[in-house]
């Protein structure tokens, strides 16, 4: 999706934009369903097929299964600071 936002530009309310955003809602339910928490969404971790508009969630490696607990450890990767450039 982060390639498809870079070449089209910024997605502009559409059917198309309705569908991915219900789709995105749909699969984190499913995700969190199955007792797990992907812990980094966001559209780098989307894959599109442009074929069939279908999304897939990609990049599990931030995550983690569901607990009661706060979680403490951080599994992504950190934003790069203008102080560490």
């Amino acid at each position: 999706m982060f390639d498809y936002i870079t070449t089209q530009g910024a997605l502009r309310e559409s059917p198309t934009c309705r569908k991915w955003f219900s789709d995105i809602i749909d699969t984190v339910i499913t995700v969190h369903d199955a007792g797990v928490v992907h812990r980094d969404l966001k559209d780098e971790n989307f894959i599109v097929d442009l074929d069939t508009n279908r999304l897939s969630l990609i990049d599990f490696g931030a995550g983690s299964f569901m607990k009661r607990l706060a979680y403490t450890d951080y599994n992504g990767r950190l934003p790069i600071s203008a102080n560490h450039a």
